[in-house]
C-alpha cells in the first residue's frame, strides 16, 4: 500500500473491521503503525477523519499522541508511534520502589488532570497501558472518551470503575477509581473482587470491604480508601484533591515485586516474540518487514495495544473479556488473538501469586477460541491437579490454612465434583481428629495423675484420633503409654490371682499398641497362670464329685480331701478348697462319732488314721483322739468295776 508520508508498508493483518501496515516515518526515520479502518457507528468518512484529528489536537508530554490522519478516498487512515521503553508491568515485574511507583503515578495524575481539564475522560488506566518514552518518561495509551454520543467507553474489569457500564454517568471519578485500583493492586498483590461464576476481577460493588493492606502499606488505606468508593462522589472531587492526600502518605522505599502478569500481555512480553525494528530509517524498505508477514505473531499486536483504545470505536458490552474485545476492534487475525490467549495462560500458569479461578479461566479463554487446542487441555488438568497436590502436601505437614486455601480455589471451580467433596470430608476430618486429641490431651493434664477413668477414656480417644489422622505422632505416643499403663496393671491383676482382670488389663494395652514390647511377657504371665487355674478348677471339680460319692479320705490315693490339699498347696487362699476342707472334716467327725458309739473301734482307730494321713483340719483330729481316749477310759475304768463285783461275788 503507498500512503503520503510513509514507506516500507507492509500489511500484517486484515479484518472486516480495516487492515493494519507496519513502516516507516519518511519525516523523521522512526518506526510507525499505520491503520485504516472500517467506518461504524453511523460515522461517514468526514465525521471519523474530524475525531481521528480531535484526538490529535489532545496533546501532553505523558499522553499518547496520534502523529498523522488523512485520507486516501476511500480510505481514512492514522499513524501511532511505537513507544519502546516497555509498560509499568514490567517495572513491577523486576521491582520497583515506592518513590518511583509514586513518582509514575504523579505523572500519570498529570495527564488525566490535563484530560479532565478538557471534559474527556480516559477510562482504562491499569499498568499495562502505562508505557514509558525514550527518555522513561510515563506516557498513557489507550482509549481516551472525547464523544460520549458515539463512543462506549470499554474498560478493563478489575480496574474500571462501577459507573463504566453507563457511559453517560462517567465523570473524571472514573479515571480516580481506576488509579486506585492501580495502587491497590500492586500493594495487595492482586484485584481483591472477582465474580462468583466465573472468578474473573470485576468492579467494587457496594457491599465490597476494602482489604486489609500489610502493616508496611497500611499508609496507603485511606488514600486508596478516598479513590476506589463505590459511588464516585464518595472519591476525591478532582486530581489536585487527589495530589494534596498523596503528599501526606510517608513513603518508606519498600520494594515491591508484584507482578502485573494478568494484565493481558505486557509491552516486555511482547518483545519476547516480536522481531526487532532497530535500525530502520531513513526511506530504506527494511528486509525485516518479510520476516515480520512470516510470524504468527507480528507488530499489529503493539498497533492494537497503543491504537485500540485511542480510537475506541467498540461498541462491545462492558462483560466481554478484554483481550478479545482488544483484538477484534482493530482486525488482528485469530490466530494471533490466539498466541495472546496462550502467553496470558501460560503467564499465570507459573505466577505462584495467581489462583485457580485465573489461571482456569485464561485456559478457557484459548479453548473459546479453539475448542481442540490440546495445551490448554492439558494446562486445566494440570492446574488442577497441582492445587490438589499442593493440598494434599499441605494436609501431610498440618498446614490446615494453606489446605483451606487451595481447597477454596477447587471449590470455587468445581464444587460438584467427588473428588473435590472428597478433599472438603478429608480437611473436615483431619480438623476434627486434631481437635479431639487436643482436647483428650488437656484433659489428662487437668487430672494430673492416669487413673482407671481416664486411661479408658484416653484410649477411646487416641484410637479415633489415629483412625481418623493415621500420621498422629502424638496420638501414637500417647498409645504407647496407654499400653505400658495397661500391662502393669495386668501383671499386678495376676500377682493377685485375678485373672480375668489380667486378661482384660491385657486386652486393653493390645487395642493401645499391639506391638508395645512388654505384652509379651505379660501373655505369657496369663498363659501360665491360665493353665494353673484351669487344673485348679478341673481338680475343685473331682473333688466336688468325691464329695458327692462320699470319697472324703478313702481311698487312700484318690480322695476329696488330698484333691482340696492340692489346689491350697498352689493357691492357698482358695475359697473353694476351703470350704471344701472343712466340709470333709466335719462329715468326717461325724462318721468317727458313730462309729465311736457303736463300739467299732476298728472303723474309729482307721477314720483317725486316715485323717491324719490326708491332713484334715488339725482340731478334728484332736476332737477324734480324745474323743477315744475318753471312751477308751470309761470302759476302763468299768472293767475296773465289773473286776471288783465279780471279786465281791466270789467271797
Amino acid at each position: 500500500m503507498d500512503l503520503p508520508g510513509y514507506s516500507g508498508l507492509e500489511k500484517f493483518s486484515e479484518s472486516a473491521n480495516g487492515e493494519r501496515y507496519i513502516g516507516l516515518d519518511r519525516t523523521n526515520g522512526r518506526s510507525v503503525v499505520v491503520g485504516t479502518h472500517v467506518l461504524e457507528n453511523g460515522l461517514d468518512q468526514t465525521e471519523f477523519a474530524e475525531l481521528l484529528v480531535s484526538y490529535q489536537a489532545l496533546s501532553h508530554p505523558n499522553l499518547g499522541e496520534i502523529n498523522d490522519v488523512g485520507v486516501v478516498d476511500p480510505i481514512v487512515y492514522f499513524a501511532m508511534p511505537y513507544y519502546p521503553g516497555g509498560s509499568l508491568s514490567d517495572l513491577l515485574a523486576q521491582g520497583l520502589s515506592l518513590a518511583q511507583l509514586l513518582d509514575v503515578v504523579q505523572q500519570i495524575c498529570n495527564v488525566l488532570e490535563y484530560l479532565h481539564e478538557r471534559n474527556s475522560v480516559h477510562g482504562d488506566i491499569k499498568p499495562s497501558n502505562i508505557v514509558f518514552n525514550d527518555v522513561g518518561e510515563a506516557v498513557l495509551i489507550d482509549s481516551i472518551e472525547v464523544t460520549p454520543k458515539h463512543l462506549a467507553l470499554t474498560g478493563t474489569p478489575g480496574y474500571a470503575a462501577p459507573e463504566v457500564r453507563f457511559p453517560a454517568d462517567l465523570t473524571p471519578q472514573a479515571d480516580i477509581y481506576s488509579l486506585g485500583m492501580l495502587l491497590l493492586r500492586v500493594l495487595y498483590g492482586e484485584l481483591p473482587w472477582v465474580t462468583q461464576t466465573t472468578g474473573l476481577p470485576r468492579a467494587r460493588e457496594e457491599h465490597d470491604l476494602l482489604p486489609a493492606l500489610s502493616e508496611e502499606f497500611t499508609a496507603f488505606t485511606n488514600l486508596i480508601e478516598g479513590m476506589v468508593a463505590y459511588l464516585p462522589s464518595a472519591r476525591y472531587a478532582s486530581i489536585a484533591e487527589l495530589r494534596t492526600a498523596l503528599s501526606r502518605v510517608e513513603v518508606q522505599g519498600s520494594l515491591l515485586t508484584h507482578a502485573e502478569s494478568s494484565d493481558l500481555i505486557s509491552t516486555r512480553e511482547l518483545a519476547a516474540v516480536l522481531p526487532s525494528l532497530g535500525g530502520a530509517t531513513g526511506n530504506a524498505e527494511p528486509q525485516s518487514w518479510r520476516a515480520l508477514v512470516a510470524t504468527g505473531i507480528n507488530w499489529g499486536v503493539i498497533g492494537t495495544v497503543v491504537l485500540s483504545g485511542i480510537l475506541g470505536l467498540s461498541s462491545v458490552v462492558y462483560e466481554q473479556p478484554y483481550s478479545k474485545r482488544l483484538l477484534s476492534e482493530f482486525g488482528i487475525v485469530e490466530n494471533v488473538a490466539l498466541v495472546e490467549a496462550k502467553l496470558n495462560a501460560a503467564t499465570l500458569a507459573i505466577d505462584p501469586k495467581q489462583n485457580l479461578q485465573s489461571i482456569l479461566a485464561a485456559y478457557e479463554a484459548v479453548l473459546a477460541i479453539d475448542p481442540s487446542d490440546v495445551e490448554a487441555k492439558e494446562g486445566i488438568d494440570s492446574a488442577r491437579s497441582r492445587w490438589e497436590t499442593e493440598f494434599e502436601n499441605a494436609l501431610l505437614l498440618n498446614e490446615l490454612s494453606v489446605a483451606q486455601n487451595r481447597l477454596n480455589d477447587l471449590l470455587a471451580v468445581s464444587a460438584d465434583e467427588p473428588r473435590v467433596i472428597a478433599l472438603v470430608e478429608q480437611l473436615e476430618t483431619r480438623r476434627h481428629a486434631l481437635r479431639l486429641e487436643s482436647d483428650t490431651m488437656e484433659l489428662l493434664q487437668a487430672r494430673g495423675s492416669i487413673t482407671a477413668t481416664s486411661a479408658d477414656m484416653a484410649l477411646h480417644a487416641f484410637r479415633e484420633v489415629l483412625r481418623l489422622y493415621p500420621s498422629s505422632s502424638d496420638a501414637r505416643r500417647q498409645l504407647d503409654e496407654l499400653a505400658g499403663y495397661y500391662s502393669d496393671q495386668a501383671i499386678g491383676e495376676i500377682a493377685r490371682g485375678n485373672i480375668q482382670a489380667a486378661m482384660d488389663a491385657l486386652s486393653k494395652a493390645t487395642r493401645a499398641n499391639p506391638n508395645f514390647d512388654a505384652l509379651e511377657g505379660v501373655r505369657e504371665q496369663i498363659q501360665l497362670e491360665t493353665t494353673l487355674q484351669e487344673e485348679i478348677q478341673a481338680r475343685l471339680e473331682r473333688a466336688r464329685q468325691m464329695q458327692l460319692a462320699g470319697n472324703l479320705i478313702e481311698p487312700e490315693d484318690q480322695n476329696a480331701a488330698l484333691l482340696f490339699h492340692s489346689v491350697l498347696t498352689t493357691d492357698p487362699d482358695n475359697e473353694v478348697a476351703l470350704q471344701g476342707l472343712g466340709f470333709v472334716s466335719e462329715t468326717v467327725v461325724e462318721q468317727f462319732d458313730a462309729f465311736l458309739d457303736a463300739r467299732d473301734f476298728d472303723a474309729v482307730n482307721n477314720v483317725i488314721e486316715r485323717s491324719k494321713n490326708v491332713a484334715l483340719y488339725p482340731a478334728s483330729i484332736m476332737h477324734m483322739e480324745s474323743s477315744l481316749e475318753s471312751e477308751l477310759r470309761k470302759i476302763n475304768e468299768a472293767a475296773s468295776f465289773v473286776d471288783i463285783a465279780e471279786r465281791f461275788v466270789a467271797q
